[in-house]
């Protein structure tokens, strides 16, 4: 396909704008147009294109604000001007009632658009008067000269008054781009919609214009005298994204699918079906449904396939930049596409773009609450993939993805396996970021009660196995072995843990509280649909929306206020460990499974623990091989007998922890180091033996230096605001213990507290350090020489 030669913005609603453009214009830099309802002059333009290449032309916009945007963005063509007016049926004043991009002089329109969810809020009973006058006026006073190339009129349901005051037999302009919503969903039962649409419609055809393009938002017509031949549209370049909807006997939800795909206002899309051998009517409903798409394939396959192998099906034709799986009982908002091309378009480093969603059961029309999807954009892909598994959501595969990306994820996971979609997401998360847009716009659907069964993908108990060997898998080809085998038992453990919840539950449906689901009411009083606006869960009071703009610009990520203590840790220990020489004796005191066993590959490692702790203790299950097992306080080694001695957050499980120190104190040699941590405050853990809350820094100073040793470092895992932070994201972790008690609050509660605050509260503590509330303290100290 040939180069852009007009480039429109990514928020043009016409799809493949510029070969129509091309095709009715050829390759011009001296066109004139006229655009009514100009906003910027950039957002959602159908002309800043044309202006780019040279051409000139008339903005015309009542409100002072966006007129001077629009200046400013056009300010380097001396052949475009812009005029603050409202073009109406008369001349006059009217009332102006300000929507952003819904701005319009129609009080019916705003009512309309009050009552639905997309558009909800962007009102607020703002207004002001504007001069109006009538399109003829204005364009004899802006000098435009009949048989212009270009009109375009987008004015939000003022349409019949604008072509009321424009005489259209004396300006005939080449061609007319009208936005008529008479097919639109949310409009093609509203009368008055539909009444005035088919009145621009019929004018328009009265004067001898044809139709050349439509959809339901947007209509192009052309002067017949001028094209007695309709051009073909040229594809100047390939859609930007490919929507692949998989689907097998969906008549019951395919319907409301692809109408919210047709309703999406980003519009360069192209649609691949893959009807797979369906033996009820879902075949008609697809060919019912085509005509709304300009740019649509539909597959239909002879022999079925397997889930997996028609959602490989649509994916296989994906040669576009960006690709998308709509799932038959899925449906978006109409900026879901929008909203996450927008994120990666601005984060090369993204590979996946979400947003927050609701489940929807169709059985009873019915949405749970708001749920926020967990982003996983740190730069660290240890925390990614982390991310990945403690929130194992698997709606995340139905975000947008960059193609080759989701390509290179499918192909090295040919075979499916359950929790195969959450498997392809940590690849994802493996080789770049998931970015989330905070916007409510996804809506994972559930057809009926069955659905809510945990059962394996061919109906039987699900195995677990195959998801911990792919984890196994991933970290080893992405780190390396000596780095997933620090990684690998916290994967491991979040899977034990989704595991146990399952047992618990013993194969039986989720719990499903109708009373608390939500109408499409509830939904759409709290929208937040329109880009800036709040990212929370639903309306909040404006000191919520200041503090999560700050948690949301602090660029802090919230896997890395989750995991912040244990990484804290590991990172101070690999450093102590590159600091010994190689081949020293180490002693890791309450070594466990020996985490940190590979960090000391250079030295004459060797481990003692009392070996008694039945409960989790890793992926084994069981301790490592034991050198020494032991009581802490008799140790069975001579005096000075090792250069380093270990012990990590092990002191709080010790009945006796100054005898303890006083033994690791003996062991060691003359100048020789200990590398000790324990926590400052902890919750209980590893019960019964869990002693004490923890240990201060004089603590450590006090004793260590009554053993004969030398405190040369203690170092703060970080102040009171991260440990605020970490308690805040405690109420995440613990929330399936009390969410019965926060009633229809549940979701947006545990968003605010886990992620919000969260975030919050961890980037001041780089700006405000309180060392006295931290959750620990990492020591370094040495053993005097005699």
């Amino acid at each position: 396909m040939a180069s852009r030669f007009y480039n429109p913005p990514t928020t043009c609603q016409v799809p493949n704008l510029s070969g129509k453009w091309e095709a009715l214009f050829g390759k011009r830099h001296d066109g004139i147009f006229v655009e009514v309802g100009a906003y910027d002059g950039e957002s959602y333009s159908n002309t800043s294109c044309l202006a780019d290449v040279g051409w000139g032309g008339l903005y015309i916009e009542p409100v002072p604000e966006f007129a001077e945007k629009c200046r400013q963005r056009h300010a380097a063509n001396h052949k475009v001007t812009v005029i603050e007016m409202a073009a109406s049926d008369v001349a006059g004043e009217a009332d102006l009632h300000i929507g952003d991009t819904l701005t319009t002089l129609s009080e019916a329109q705003v009512a309309d658009y009050n009552q639905i969810g997309w558009a909800k809020g962007l009102h607020q009973g703002q207004s002001r008067k504007v001069a109006t006058e009538r399109l003829d006026v204005i364009l004899g006073k802006a000098a435009i000269e009949p048989g212009f190339d270009l009109l375009v009129v987008d004015v939000e349901g003022l349409e019949v008054q604008v072509f009321a005051g424009f005489t259209i037999e004396r300006w005939r302009p080449k061609v007319v781009l009208v936005e008529l919503e008479d097919e639109h969903p949310d409009f093609r039962d509203n009368e008055r919609v539909r009444a005035g649409a088919i009145g621009v419609r019929q004018k328009l055809e009265q004067a001898g214009y044809k139709i050349y393009y439509r959809d339901i938002i947007n209509s192009v017509y052309v002067d017949g005298l001028v094209y007695k031949d309709l051009p073909a549209e040229h594809m100047t370049i390939s859609p930007r994204v490919t929507v692949g909807v998989p689907t097998h006997n969906g008549q019951r939800t395919i319907a409301r699918a692809l109408e919210s795909l047709a309703a999406q206002t980003f519009r360069d899309f192209r649609v691949v079906i893959s009807e797979n051998a369906s033996t009820d009517h879902t075949a008609s409903y697809i060919q019912n449904s085509a005509s709304k798409f300009q740019d649509i394939q539909v597959i239909r396959q002879k022999n079925i396939l397997t889930a997996g192998e028609n959602f490989k099906a649509v994916l296989a034709q994906c040669s576009t930049e960006y690709f998308v799986w709509l799932a038959d009982d899925d449906w978006w908002e109409p900026r879901f596409l929008e909203a996450c091309v927008a994120l990666l378009d601005s984060d090369a480093a993204g590979v996946t773009a979400f947003t927050d969603f609701r489940v929807y059961y169709h059985f009873i029309d019915r949405y749970s609450d708001r749920m926020g999807y967990v982003a996983s954009a740190s730069h660290d892909p240890r925390l990614n993939i982390l991310t990945r598994t403690v929130n194992m959501a698997p709606c995340a595969i139905y975000g947008v993805h960059r193609s080759h990306a989701i390509k290179a994820a499918i192909a090295r996971l040919p075979d499916a396996f359950d929790f195969h979609d959450v498997a392809v997401t940590i690849e994802m998360a493996a080789k770049g970021q998931m970015l989330l847009s905070k916007q409510d716009l996804f809506r994972a659907g559930i057809v009926d009660e069955a659905r809510l069964q945990r059962r394996s993908l061919d109906g039987n108990q699900i195995r677990y196995a195959p998801f911990a060997r792919f984890l196994a898998s991933v970290t080893r080809r992405t780190f390396g072995w000596k780095s997933a085998a620090l990684l690998l038992p916290e994967l491991l453990f979040q899977l034990y843990k989704v595991k146990r919840h399952n047992d618990k539950a013993h194969g039986q449906p989720s719990e499903l509280n109708q009373a608390s689901l939500r109408t499409r009411a509830d939904v759409e009083a709290g929208f937040q649909p329109f880009p800036g606006a709040s990212a929370g869960a639903g309306p909040v009071p404006g000191l919520l929306d200041v503090i999560r703009s700050a948690a949301d610009e602090s660029g802090v990520d919230v896997n890395t206020v989750h995991l912040y203590n244990p990484a804290t840790r590991d990172a101070w220990v690999a450093d102590r460990a590159a600091s010994v020489e190689a081949g020293l004796r180490v002693l890791d005191v309450g070594a466990g499974t020996a985490p940190y066993k590979h960090l000391f590959a250079h030295c004459a490692y060797e481990t003692h623990d009392f070996a008694q702790y039945d409960g989790y203790k890793g992926p084994e299950g069981t301790y490592t091989e034991i050198d020494y097992v032991s009581d802490i306080t008799a140790i069975p080694v001579p005096d000075n007998s090792y250069d380093v001695i270990l012990c990590t957050e092990v002191l709080e499980h010790v009945p006796r922890p100054v005898e303890a120190l006083a033994e690791m104190a003996r062991i060691v040699k003359p100048g020789g180091r200990l590398f000790l941590s324990a926590p400052l405050g902890s919750g209980l853990h590893q019960e019964p033996y869990h002693f004490y809350g923890g240990y201060t820094d004089h603590w450590y100073r006090k004793f260590l230096d009554e053993f004969g040793c030398e405190v040369e470092a203690i170092e703060p895992n970080h102040g009171w605001f991260a440990h605020l932070a970490q308690e805040c994201a405690r109420f995440s972790w613990t929330f399936e213990r009390h969410k019965h008690l926060h009633g229809d609050h549940g979701a947006a509660l545990s968003e605010l507290m886990g992620s919000t605050l969260a975030r919050y509260f961890y980037a001041l503590d780089r700006k405000a350090f309180m060392r006295e509330f931290t959750v620990g303290f990492h020591v370094t100290a040495r053993k005097r020489l005699p």
